[in-house]
């Protein structure tokens, strides 16, 4: 191989330290780019989950209020809503009926807490209210004073093999809820088969 002059051997030495240093900077310079995008990349995705994380508890934390306009769309986020013990109550009062039979020993009492009921608690601003005495056929039956803007009272009686069979109803007059009517004759049924009487769930009265 032939040698170059000493002259152009250090140029060519010069040239190729430069060429070398040329790509060593460019080297760096695309490095350092590469973590400036890779930097930045990361903090939007950190932005982007917290901003995730901050949208879900918001829309988690308006549904566990526990407001009536909340528990409608409780479904769709699998949340659960316990009834109150009023509406407990009022499952338990519906679920009796109000035709029944009771024995002949349990009659007497039966018939008791029936004038007990229509003489104190129909109006208990009124009280105590003498219940209408009612005969048809073979039934008897006693029935709660009319009351404008109220609710009316009616428990017949028939005797039956065994015992005696009850009919229960409640009627709404002057505008009344019909819906409220049908709690009260189930309320009065379970009070007069089983004593047992809720008395948050009877109505207000015009007198009261």
């Amino acid at each position: 191989m032939r040698k170059l002059p000493p002259c152009l051997e250090s140029q060519a030495r010069r040239q190729s330290q430069k060429t070398v240093k040329s790509h060593a900077e460019f080297s760096e310079a695309c490095l350092g780019v590469n973590c400036v995008v890779i930097a930045r990349f990361r903090w939007l995705v950190l932005i982007s989950s917290l901003i995730s994380v901050q949208l879900a508890g918001c829309s988690v934390g308006a549904n566990q209020r526990g407001s009536i306009a909340d528990v409608v769309g409780a479904s769709a986020h699998n949340l659960e809503v316990a009834a109150t013990t009023e509406d407990q109550a009022r499952q338990e009062v519906l679920g009796t009926p109000t035709d029944f039979d009771v024995t002949i020993d349990e009659d007497r009492y039966s018939w008791e807490r029936t004038h007990l009921f229509l003489e104190r608690y129909v109006d208990p601003a009124q009280a105590p209210v003498r219940p209408i005495t009612k005969v048809v056929g073979s039934r008897w039956g006693l029935e709660s004073p009319p009351v404008l803007g109220g609710y009316v009272y009616e428990v017949f009686r028939e005797v039956i093999p065994n015992g005696f069979h009850y009919s229960v109803t409640c009627h709404a007059t002057g505008g009344a809820d019909p819906q409220q009517a049908a709690l009260n004759a189930a309320n009065l049924s379970r009070f007069i088969r089983d004593g047992k009487l809720e008395l948050s769930l009877l109505p207000t009265t015009p007198s009261q």
